[in-house]
């Protein structure tokens, strides 16, 4: 259920999910056990992902060491991982995990950190991303926050695919406004049919320059079952605004990360709330090893988690594709967790806390700490399968396989990705793009005398190169090369 308020408050009441075996205890009189699932960078990866993606190193090999062994060879124990319905079968057995012998007080929420659409693979890229956003809700997905690939396609496409608040921050978008369904947008049919986000994208720190008022949400206020409350802030990393396109950002300023999470704190905490949390897009680097240390963290988390008031109570981290599972030092207050589930759907961080019914405060005395665990292959869930392989399957025109006179490695496939990308690598002539070439050299995999999806030619485009999907043509209609 959710309940439009000045305050955008979701209220999320727990319902029971089937599960895996027991280990959370019975709450404590007074205590509301709470769960944070939490995933970041997932870049659209909604099929089971390959080569380097897959696989996780989840032990050290035999000389007890992650890294490389005494003959210099990588002897990790590596296990594979991945894939949208992987998580969603991880996701059910953490919450029946924490749900079981937890109580009626108990609430499970599952977030995102930023990143989650952008840099997709074809499936979900070549429908701007309307396929992961499908797989998001699918997931459950209670609230995100902004990663700088969440606004690749500009902050009106992002506000489109977000969901709609309150309309205080322009955000209340249709899911198909200003697109032509089946075209440049809304591409699923039936039960697949594009509605937007079930959750709202937050961003505390971006501001209008206009306004000076945040551009999306900039925080969530989360309800146990019981009413106690739980809010979480929202805020990207500050260098996004040098390092990403600004067509795609629009006329904004950016607030310092802590300084925007510190200004928002004595606000949450006048409406009585004292649970607060923080879903930074921004974090650290570590050497290769458990996915759950911490040994030689830096980077910027570690100096924004420093500067963040000691009223916070965990942050989950991201941006920088690692894992790590800390606590860190706060100067004045108890040292903190500080987490990242590492990127590409490999892991889920399960954030447990304890809630004080009388305080509305988190317990640390009580339970206080996070895993990463890694998404395993051997239960994909049914339902969300099916999702995945209907955009796999694609509603995505063809074209035609490789005529006379091609190119000097022109196949059917270098010349669908040239024409996919002429807006990027083109030759301009009277102000138009009329000519479109794609380096011989960058046409990889050249597949000759077929024909192929639209999305396909996404896997032969020049590694970085692509941000804007092709058009898609209706389905078994030749392409304009023709």
């Amino acid at each position: 259920m959710r309940l439009h308020r000045p305050l955008l408050v979701i209220a999320l009441v727990a319902a029971a999910v089937v599960g895996v075996p027991p280990v959370a205890a019975a709450a404590p009189p007074g205590k509301d056990p709470v769960q944070v699932l939490a995933i970041n960078d997932f870049h659209g990866r909604i099929s089971p992902t390959t080569g380097n993606e897959s696989r996780l190193p989840t032990a050290p090999g035999p000389d007890g060491v992650f890294g490389r062994g005494g003959g210099g060879e990588r002897d990790d124990v590596v296990t594979q991982v991945g894939g949208a319905a992987n998580m969603a079968t991880l996701v059910q057995e953490r919450r029946a995990d924490f749900r079981r012998g937890a109580g009626g007080s108990a609430a499970s929420f599952f977030v995102g950190v930023g990143d989650l659409i952008g840099e997709s693979p074809p499936e979900s890229a070549t429908y701007k991303d309307e396929p992961t956003v499908e797989v998001l809700n699918a997931l459950g997905m209670d609230v995100a926050a902004v990663g700088n690939h969440e606004f690749d396609l500009g902050l009106q496409e992002l506000r489109r695919l977000s969901g709609a608040t309150d309309g205080r921050f322009g955000d209340d978008i249709a899911a198909c406004q200003g697109v032509t369904p089946g075209v440049d947008g809304c591409f699923g049919q039936a039960e697949h049919a594009f509605t937007g986000a079930n959750f709202p994208y937050l961003a505390a720190n971006i501001l209008s320059a206009g306004t000076g008022e945040p551009i999306l949400p900039p925080f969530e206020v989360l309800f146990t079952p019981r009413g106690v409350r739980v809010a979480l802030i929202g805020v990207m990393r500050e260098s996004t605004a040098t390092s990403e396109r600004p067509e795609g950002l629009g006329n904004v300023v950016f607030r310092e990360e802590a300084d925007a999470v510190n200004r928002l704190v004595p606000q949450l905490r006048s409406e009585g709330i004292e649970a607060i949390g923080v879903l930074l897009h921004a974090g650290g680097q570590r050497p290769a090893g458990d996915i759950n240390g911490c040994e030689a963290l830096d980077g910027a988390v570690v100096d924004i988690n420093q500067r963040i008031t000691p009223a916070v109570d965990f942050i989950v981290s991201a941006d920088t594709h690692e894992a790590y599972n800390c606590m860190l030092p706060v100067p004045g207050g108890e040292p903190r967790l500080v987490t990242q589930a590492g990127s590409y759907g490999q892991m889920v961080t399960d954030v447990r806390l304890t809630l004080d019914r009388g305080t509305g405060d988190v317990d640390r005395a009580a339970t206080y700490a996070a895993t990463n665990v890694p998404v395993t292959r051997e239960a994909p869930d049914p339902g969300v399968r099916a999702i995945v392989d209907y955009w796999v399957a694609g509603p995505a025109g063809q074209v035609p396989a490789e005529g006379a006179g091609a190119l000097p490695g022109e196949g059917d496939t270098g010349s669908g990705a040239a024409d996919d990308n002429r807006l990027l690598i083109g030759v301009v002539i009277l102000g138009a793009i009329s000519l479109a070439v794609l380096a011989v050299a960058g046409n990889r995999r050249a597949r000759r005398n077929r024909r192929r999806r639209a999305w396909e030619s996404y896997g032969y485009a020049p590694v970085g190169r692509v941000r804007t999907p092709p058009r898609v043509p209706p389905a078994d209609t030749p392409s304009s090369r023709d």
